[in-house]
């Protein structure tokens, strides 16, 4: 039997690779979440960095008094979650010897993405005063940052990032690297995603 040939093997860990490998992730995950609480909750949210929901009144309060463009529709953002995206990366390039032992590969991703989480709830509740997912009613939470199904959903993840996403997003990556400028096209996304975070972190906050 033929051993798999990992498509990535003979890839660098270049910036273009690492972004574009965390730009799937992270929409993944927003796709997840997105379908998840739509379909427990009945409503769409704007989860993430997809700013597309209110007008520039009210991102801007001092544009309130200006009747024609304070109802103009601010539309601007990304449908990606940067947990996702980063988590995604740190499974992969953490995790991925583990391929053939699911059981420790789901209790140490388990474990490593609960940490993971904790620091950036807990970033944004102490550091920038506000909390963008709350587990407080949650059964064994703690702090309402981390909770246990949270974590299993983590571990579960894990497994299945390095059992199946990660061929799935090789072979991505290999097709994007024979788009033209394919280089300075996620220098470009690159950009427009610093300042989706700068607008939904610091300006929209």
């Amino acid at each position: 039997m033929k051993k798999k040939i990992d498509l990535l093997s003979g890839y660098k860990k270049s910036i273009y690779y690492i972004f574009s490998y965390f730009l799937i992730c992270a929409f993944a995950g927003w796709i997840f979440e997105t379908t998840f609480v739509l379909i427990t909750t009945g409503h769409f949210t704007n989860r993430g960095l997809f700013l597309a929901k209110e007008n520039f009144g009210f991102y801007f309060k001092n544009l309130k008094s200006i009747p024609v463009i304070r109802s103009i529709p601010v539309v601007l953002g990304l449908p990606i979650i940067g947990i996702y995206g980063f988590g995604g990366c740190f499974i992969v390039f953490s995790f991925s010897r583990l391929v053939k032992k699911p059981i420790l590969l789901f209790f140490i991703g388990m474990v490593s993405m609960t940490i993971l989480e904790y620091i950036s709830g807990a970033f944004c509740v102490y550091i920038m005063h506000k909390t963008y997912w709350d587990y407080s009613k949650e059964f064994l939470n703690f702090q309402g940052i981390v909770c246990l199904s949270s974590s299993l959903a983590w571990g579960a993840l894990s497994v299945f990032t390095i059992l199946f996403l990660k061929s799935k997003l090789a072979l991505i990556y290999t097709h994007e690297r024979k788009i033209k400028n394919y280089k300075k096209i996620i220098i470009a996304v690159m950009i427009y995603t610093a300042i989706c975070i700068v607008c939904k972190y610091l300006i929209f906050k």
